[in-house]
């Protein structure tokens, strides 16, 4: 039955290291390329190597070095990055050789971590071949941390935010959001601010002694709008008398790819009625004749919403779907006989509601081939990545021109546009455990498209957090090593909220108290790991450039996942 197929709409609960010697080349499971200029051998990552040459005329365009203008006490350890910007459009990290201008204030070891040893101004080198980049670090010893607080949506400093040290006393920001605070040493510590109306925020593990933290309002992960709107289907081809055009209205994406959610696909449901049968399909699925009128939830800010839609045999809409990966294949499998459309959006503030009207009119003849790579650590393997393709735009972010699904190389069909202002063509893939929609753990990666080709990184593995108490706080969690920065949502069974923000790998501790109740019986854990392209969490405590909406834009793969946890009942 039809209405049943559209219900069903609706889902249920090869990277290489790059050497400047061609005689080897050593294929690796990693989203960014590593240089191996300064080893004798090719290191050992278990893969298959390749012995091909690198391609001729690859070579480094700019290179930069993170963390730069970070603050430490003596005994603090500091791992730097350096980061390689090559003329065929990739990015990787580098192996260099390092040098201290002041070994006496810090040294740094052959794998680039520097340790504090007195107060002074030191300035670290990387050298990589002819090529040189250097930071600076600022080793003090007055004992103090110095905190800035500010307000994520505005930048301006927030007097009389709570500052904690651990889990000891807290201390009031001043006029100028600043409070100072006694550390014991450089070993890294926690730090809190919290405030009311704002979400509480964590760093965990810093050794930064000048740090900036954002707080977001406590109602910014609501900052929701809508697009409602009607698709004019003049322009789509009718098809046969046993064909129904259906189409899909989706809105762009602002903060980049990776933080799409594939849950958000399709739209809450709305019932229409369909061959006299009333059926609840999603809002942003249309229906010529039948449901022409959409509804999709945009990110508030400046939006954009761009539609697919076409004729399809009414049999396959009938029983084809079951799920979303399913309506998703169906209109790609019929991408030949469907067209495409772009609506400027304009401003949309949150809660607010802009009606934009949409005409999908221009046919799907160009191509770009993707290549996905193998799903990572966490999938059943059963699982087809959903792949985008499109345009990213200063102001709306990604606007989807193509769609497509699987594994390997994968062609994806677009439609052949021009868009003003586009800063060029990005790929997706995003892959979710269980199936797209299904509410599973997720792992995203994205590249430029150079040329009508896309390598795509790597998957990072899925994140967990595997343990939490709810009466002592503790918790462990876990995360890809190539993430480069981690972050925790945790919302309380009160609706209430608090962020952790970290670096990868796995970590165990007690949350500090924020200070005021927190329905920590029921909680919900979100954690979202992300490989940067640049600087590392200590370099973005420098200016608070820690929003994941902002990582998101210089990350090449990202990974996120859901976990509940309930408190045991109470004893008898």
């Amino acid at each position: 039955m039809l209405w049943l197929a559209l219900l069903a709409c609706r889902d249920k609960d090869s990277d290489v290291i790059r050497d400047p010697d061609p005689s080897y080349t050593t294929t690796i499971d990693t989203g960014l390329f590593i240089d191996t200029a300064d080893t004798d051998e090719p290191p050992d990552t278990g893969d298959t190597a390749d012995t091909s040459a690198p391609e001729p005329g690859v070579v480094v365009e700019s290179m930069a070095l993170y963390p730069d203008g970070v603050t430490v006490h003596p005994g603090a350890a500091l791992p730097l990055r350096l980061v390689a910007r090559w003329d065929d459009g990739l990015i990787s990290d580098l192996i260099a050789s390092y040098t201290s201008s002041d070994e006496k204030i810090a040294t740094v070891d052959k794998s680039g971590v520097i340790t504090a040893h007195s107060a002074g101004s030191v300035t670290v080198t990387a050298d990589w071949e002819t090529l040189s980049e250097d930071v600076t670090l600022t080793v003090i010893d007055d004992g103090n941390v110095t905190v800035t607080v500010i307000d994520a949506t505005t930048g301006s400093p927030i007097e009389d935010a709570r500052i904690k040290i651990f889990d000891g006393d807290p201390y009031a920001t001043d006029t100028h959001g600043q409070v100072s605070a006694p550390v014991p040493d450089g070993a890294p510590v926690e730090v809190s601010a919290y405030l009311s109306d704002y979400v509480p925020a964590t760093i965990w593990q810093t050794v930064s002694r000048d740090i900036v933290i954002p707080l977001y309002p406590a109602d910014a992960f609501e900052s929701r709008g809508t697009a409602t709107g009607t698709v004019d289907f003049d322009s789509v081809d009718s098809g046969e008398v046993t064909e129904l055009v259906m189409g899909m209205v989706l809105p762009s994406m602002p903060h980049g790819p990776l933080m799409l959610d594939p849950d958000d696909l399709l739209a809450e449901e709305r019932t229409v009625t369909v061959f006299g049968i009333d059926a609840d399909v999603p809002a942003n699925l249309v229906l010529k004749n039948y449901a022409e009128d959409y509804e999709a939830t945009v990110i508030a800010g400046e939006a954009a919403v761009w539609t697919i839609a076409g004729a399809m045999p009414i049999s396959e809409v009938t029983s084809g779907l079951n799920g979303t990966s399913d309506a998703i294949g169906l209109l790609r499998d019929h991408i030949d006989a469907m067209v495409w459309g772009f609506s400027d959006a304009g401003t949309i503030s949150s809660g607010s509601s802009a009606t934009i009207g949409i005409s999908p009119s221009v046919p799907f003849s160009e191509e770009v081939d993707v290549f996905v790579p193998e799903l990572s650590l966490g999938f059943n393997g059963a699982e087809e990545p959903l792949i985008m393709v499109g345009e990213f735009l200063p102001d709306e972010g990604v606007v989807v021109t193509g769609l497509g699904l699987g594994l390997g190389e994968v062609e994806v069909q677009t439609a052949a546009h021009s868009m003003t202002g586009s800063t060029g063509e990005v790929a997706m893939s995003i892959a979710q455990v269980g199936g797209l929609g299904s509410g599973g753990g997720v792992a995203a990666s994205w590249g430029p498209v150079v040329s009508g080709v896309a390598a795509l990184p790597a998957f990072l593995d899925i994140p967990e957090v595997t343990a939490f108490d709810a009466t002592s706080h503790e918790f462990s969690l876990t995360s890809d090593t190539r993430a480069s920065f981690v972050r925790v949502l945790i919302e309380g069974a009160d609706g209430t909220l608090r962020l952790l923000y970290t670096t990868s790998g796995e970590h165990t501790g007690v949350l500090p108290d924020p200070g005021f109740p927190m329905g920590y019986g029921n909680t919900t854990w979100t954690i979202l790991a992300m490989e940067v392209s640049e600087d590392t969490l200590e370099g973005r405590l420098v200016d608070g450039d820690i929003l994941s909406s902002s990582i998101a834009l210089t990350a090449h793969t990202a990974a996120r996942v859901g976990s509940h946890f309930q408190s045991p009942p109470a004893k008898e």
